[in-house]
């Protein structure tokens, strides 16, 4: 006997795509072997169905889905095995029973052969009104609710699609628009979350409407989209992105009597000029968009154009990841009236590589730029986990530890319950440092998360309910308000060092710091200044009232 062929990574990637495809159809497909038994069905046939696949599987086709119809068919069983044996059929019938509850919906049909001794497949769409509302969730589920347009989800299954087929064809090309709305934040906060949503539709409508018709657009998350341009190498790609650019900022949008301009900053990366790796490629586009907003806004730039420092930067840090280099440093938190160690914050730092240690400011601009830092969030958070959990006889292990948390780990939520759930069972019985809880802080930043208060408390619920603490980081830096002590349980809340420095020669910034520190007493929550580094800035802060410190003042970071 010859052995059997061996699975390419690129067979089994086809292979996940057709099965992605077949997933997202609104029409059912079930598959059957050649004994005419089930062995797939997607979604769509479950639902109109009305039992999942593994209720089914191996069961024969006539008892899940049957034709009773009249005429010169007399039954769907001889359709079954006319299938089996290579024959096809089609046609629209008005009495098909499926399932096991009875049921008849009209529907069209078509039976396909596989091949003689390989079975076939049923194709089938119901006519019924019914199956209107079941479109309408299965549309649902694949598209974004305010702007219409396909979902990350979508979208992430297209560009894999597309990344697959311009791969195997010999010259095969496409290119990728990373588009970000500039200054979005600033409609919301100035005009309120029902103008922005309308902005923020009209926006999608103007990029879909500036695409060539073979092109698509999905919503990528918050106020990003993602457009794909097949067959497109760079020079075309950047000529659509320009028009995409002047059409979305052409004219300012008309919302409740106001004028409302907007832009959109681009990022083009193409394939294969730029990269051949699916990841690579949208890194690279993520790059150019980060480029074209640092330089202005409301501008197109390519991969080509940029420096691509941050990918090497992003190499190292990788492969830090992986091999688990990736560590908390912990630097002391202090209470100004008594110069006490209070708590502590786990700073991330790369150690061991060739490099030698690298403090985070050499690489977390990289992070960002690239979406690494979930993965930074998510290996400090368990490092500190397993650092309070240290036996009760360590005392600094106790201490209220700070981990800081950006807006990217709240995208991969698999990543907040891995961390949620480290922390039960850190605190279960019998563990040999005790009870976490409450140990830890989770801190954030308002502007680095999301831009309503009911999304940002359902993304931090998971750190609430395993009994982590909040901590407001980087207050006076625009994007946080006294506001935010009221929506949210924040009980820390970190002084922004720009706002203190100031505050030092401007008798209006001191009376604004010495008002915030008085509000958050009130609200029992505690203040924190940060990069408290000259003896001269401490007596003014112990003055105004603030109660905790932290900088080079009181200690640098140190591995425990």
């Amino acid at each position: 006997m010859g052995e059997t062929p061996a699975v390419t990574g690129e067979q089994r990637e086809e292979t996940a795509q057709c099965r992605s495809l077949l997933q997202a159809l609104t029409d059912g497909v079930i598959g059957v072997d050649a004994s005419a038994r089930v062995v797939y069905m997607n979604p769509a046939a479950e639902v109109m169905i009305g039992q999942e696949l593994a209720a089914v599987r191996g069961r024969p086709i006539e008892q899940v889905f049957r034709i009773e119809c009249t005429g010169a068919r007399k039954s769907d069983r001889h359709d079954i095995r006319r299938l089996v044996q290579g024959a096809t059929s089609t046609g629209t019938i008005s009495n098909c029973h499926i399932g096991d509850d009875g049921k008849h919906i009209p529907i069209d049909y078509s039976v396909s052969s596989l091949g003689l001794g390989q079975g076939g497949v049923i194709l089938f769409h119901d006519l019924s009104h019914g199956q209107e509302l079941r479109r309408r969730l299965l549309y649902q589920a694949t598209h974004d609710a305010l702007t219409g347009l396909p979902n990350r989800s979508s979208i992430q299954q297209a560009v894999a699609w597309l990344h697959a087929a311009a791969s195997r064809e010999a010259g095969g090309s496409y290119s990728v628009l990373l588009m970000d709305l500039d200054h979005f934040k600033q409609v919301n906060d100035h005009h309120g979350h029902a103008v922005g949503d309308v902005v923020l539709a009209q926006a999608a409508h103007r990029i879909s409407g500036s695409l060539r018709d073979q092109d698509s657009v999905g919503r990528w998350g918050g106020e990003e989209f993602l457009a794909l341009l097949p067959e497109t190498g760079p020079a075309h790609a950047l000529r659509i992105a320009e028009r995409v650019c002047h059409k979305v900022a052409k004219e300012p949008v008309g919302v409740d009597g106001k004028e409302i301009p907007i832009s959109v900053s681009i990022g083009v990366a193409s394939f294969p000029d730029d990269d051949t790796k699916l990841e690579s490629m949208l890194a690279e586009a993520d790059v150019a968009l980060y480029e074209a907003k640092r330089t202005g806004r409301n501008r197109v730039c390519s991969a080509q154009q940029v420096d691509h420092s941050p990918l090497s930067v992003a190499g190292q840090i990788e492969q830090a990841l992986d091999e688990r280099r990736v560590l908390p440093a912990y630097q002391d938190i202090v209470d100004l009236k008594t110069g006490v160690v209070v708590a502590r914050e786990a700073l991330a730092r790369i150690v061991g590589g060739t490099e030698g240690a690298m403090e985070a400011t050499d690489f977390v601009d990289a992070a960002v730029r690239l979406r690494l830092v979930h993965r930074i969030d998510h290996q400090i958070a368990l490092e500190a986990i397993l650092n309070c959990n240290r036996p009760m006889g360590e005392a600094r292990s106790k201490l209220p530890c700070f981990i800081n948390v950006s807006a990217d780990l709240f995208r991969h939520p698999e990543l907040v319950d891995e961390i949620a759930a480290s922390v039960r069972d850190h605190s279960a019985a019998g563990k040999a440092g005790g009870d976490v809880r409450g140990t830890l802080v989770v801190e954030f930043s308002e502007d680095e998360l999301l831009h309503n208060v009911e999304e940002t408390r359902r993304v931090l619920t998971p750190f609430l309910e395993c009994g982590m603490q909040l901590g407001l980081e980087g207050f006076g830096e625009g994007g946080a308000s006294l506001e935010d002590l009221v929506d949210l349980p924040v009980a820390y809340m970190k002084l922004e060092a720009q706002l203190i420095t100031r505050a030092l020669d401007d008798p209006r910034a001191r009376a604004i710091l010495k008002g915030v520190a008085d509000t958050a007493h009130a609200l029992g929550v505690v203040t924190i200044a940060e990069k408290v580094e000259d003896a001269k800035v401490l007596e003014m802060l112990r003055e105004i009232g603030v109660d905790w410190g932290q900088g080079y003042l009181f200690g640098w970071p140190r591995f425990d």
